[in-house]
Formats: C-alpha cells, sequence, structure tokens
C-alpha cells in the first residue's frame, strides 16, 4: 500500500470526523455511507491474508 492510499484512509478518516463535529455525535449518514463504501473498496484490494 502505497503512499496514496495512506493519504486516502487519512482523507476517509476526515470527512467522518468533519461530519460528526458539523452534524453532532448523530453525524452524517450519507457521509458514512460513502466512506464505509470507499474503505470496503481498500479492503477487497488489500485483503489480510494468513501466511
Amino acid at each position: 500500500m502505497g503512499e496514496a492510499k495512506f493519504v486516502q484512509v487519512g482523507t476517509l478518516i476526515l470527512r467522518v470526523l468533519r461530519a460528526l463535529s458539523d452534524k453532532g455525535d448523530e453525524g452524517d449518514p450519507a457521509v458514512e455511507g460513502e466512506v464505509r463504501a470507499e474503505v470496503h473498496g481498500l479492503c477487497s484490494a488489500f485483503p489480510i491474508t494468513a501466511d
């Protein structure tokens, strides 16, 4: 996983934190859904395997 992916992960975290900051503890379900989909894509691209 290269630097660009780490920037992407940081951006995803920031999006959720901003939504929580703007909307309170309830957050923003739309943002959370978008971020969840991107996280799922990242996890699919970099699966954890048992060696």
